[in-house]
């Protein structure tokens, strides 16, 4: 494979840790998996937005800094692959959408200087669906505490990552439209994504798979 790391990203429910599991599996990588049921303020901020939503942020920008710096500074082997079911921008995306202006100003200063620390995957995957259908996947899952989750915060959490890629340059991005696209339950179609992991060496830009 071309890629050292690659992240997938992607709006609550549209099956990140699935197709990473997966590809983690067939491509022979490490896997890496955000362990967001270490943030204590999760639920706290789903059940008062206003209230925790800070908290929720800051807490998410610092774990997922201790992760990624903790477990690519700790194998420095060039031949290393990587998935991971998040990328660190995951921070910078939400909070646009949970915090306050001004509130929003002091976390996006701290990653900014924190975002020099990460190293940049090789390759993107933006995973996106309908809004109704990532719905249907959070009911299933049955997280408790997601299931006050409206489509209308849906919408502005896509909305904000149309706008981070959009202005996002020198990075590889592999939009994959989910409303076409089964890999769970048709096994042509990852198959050939997988052949497309193993091939693929573009130059940086946007790209639809």
């Amino acid at each position: 494979m071309n890629h050292n790391y690659i992240a997938i990203e992607g709006n609550i429910g549209v099956g990140k840790t699935t197709l990473a599991k997966m590809l983690a599996r067939d491509l022979n990588t490490h896997l890496v998996l955000e362990e967001y049921n270490k943030n204590p303020f999760l639920s706290l901020f789903y059940n008062q937005p206003e209230k925790f939503a800070f908290q929720l942020e800051f807490t998410f920008l610092s774990q997922r800094l201790q992760q990624l710096s903790k477990i690519f500074s700790g194998n420095k082997s060039s031949s290393a692959h990587y998935i991971t079911d998040y990328e660190f921008s995951k921070s910078l995306i939400f909070s646009g959408v949970t915090l306050l202006k001004a509130d929003f100003k002091i976390l996006a200063s701290v990653y900014l200087k924190l975002l020099p620390l990460i190293p940049q995957p090789d390759l993107y995957i933006y995973l996106y669906n309908s809004p109704d259908q990532l719905l249907k996947n959070i009911r299933k899952r049955g997280r408790s505490y997601e299931q006050g989750v409206t489509a209308d915060y849906l919408e502005k959490i896509e909305q904000g990552y149309r706008e981070y890629i959009n202005n996002k340059k020198g990075y590889r991005i592999l939009k994959i439209n989910l409303c076409q696209y089964n890999f769970i339950r048709d096994n042509k179609q990852y198959k050939n994504l997988v052949t497309y992991l193993l091939t693929e060496n573009s130059s940086a830009g946007v790209y639809e798979f």
